[in-house]
């Protein structure tokens, strides 16, 4: 059964992405309808959630092993993709990457497999630090994608191209504004997840977190200092770009880089 809607998930997934090609090639129109995107997404959504539960959580206690923990963050991604959809924000150039993305890691958690080893004494509290870290993971995510995309529109703008992807993207201005919301809820969830690890969480050397703390940290630190740069300082185009990219990597280092070591190489 899992199999079944894994698939039928990465199914509706890549035929919203494609929906959402076929109305973008032409350039971008705003608040164009987009119901048959919606209805791809929706069902995708439903049908990945449906795959997800019952590989994270189980008879044998909380499953966050790397690939489960990759599909919890596209899942997340996803879900915020639709939100935006419905509100008619200008995000289609961004989920055109983000829905395969979210295809591949279904896949892999259905079919992959590491070295993990399912908790039954998991608190609700460290289940919970866990979910907003995986959901703070998948914004800022997106948020380094949109800030690479944006990074190319302004390549094309700075030799007055006109052709080719510029003509699929919002304007500047609208794709700078969705950055950096997408930042602010990114910081938001971040910072909820390092409170109630730092209230839940009894030893971070026993528990392999203390590298996972410090570079969390860090990509708050870059993260709120980007947002204030940009709102007291009027920061934006490549800094934007260099400082998202910068912790989203620090982020990625601390939350990945444990899970891979200590599942996939040590074992």
């Amino acid at each position: 059964m899992i199999y079944a809607t894994g698939l039928a998930a990465i199914a509706f997934y890549l035929a919203s992405s494609a929906d959402l090609f076929r109305r973008v090639r032409k350039g971008f129109v705003p608040n164009r309808p987009w119901g048959l995107s919606i209805v791809f997404v929706s069902l995708a959504l439903v049908l990945h959630a449906s795959t997800a539960y019952p590989l994270v959580v189980s008879e044998q206690g909380y499953n966050f092993s790397f690939f489960q923990i990759s599909s919890l963050i596209f899942l997340a991604i996803s879900f915020m993709g639709l939100l935006t959809l419905l509100s008619k924000q200008p995000v289609h150039s961004l989920l055109l990457v983000l829905f395969p993305f979210a295809a591949i890691a279904i896949a892999c958690s259905l079919f992959l497999s590491s070295n993990y080893t399912p908790r039954l004494d998991m608190q609700p509290g460290v289940a919970a630090h866990v979910l907003l870290s995986v959901v703070s993971l998948g914004l800022l995510t997106a948020a380094a994608i949109q800030s690479l995309l944006l990074y190319v529109q302004m390549q094309q703008l700075k030799h007055r191209q006109t052709r080719g992807v510029i003509e699929a993207l919002p304007p500047l201005q609208t794709m700078e504004w969705l950055l950096f919301k997408i930042l602010l809820a990114g910081l938001v969830c971040l910072s909820l997840a390092l409170v109630l690890g730092g209230i839940y969480v009894d030893d971070l050397f026993a528990q392999h977190l203390a590298h996972k703390t410090v570079f969390s940290i860090a990509s708050w630190l870059v993260f709120a200092a980007l947002l204030w740069g940009r709102y007291q300082l009027g920061w934006r185009g490549l800094t934007a770009v260099k400082m998202t990219l910068t912790g989203l990597i620090l982020l990625t280092i601390g939350f990945f880089g444990t899970k891979l070591v200590l599942e996939m190489i040590l074992r």
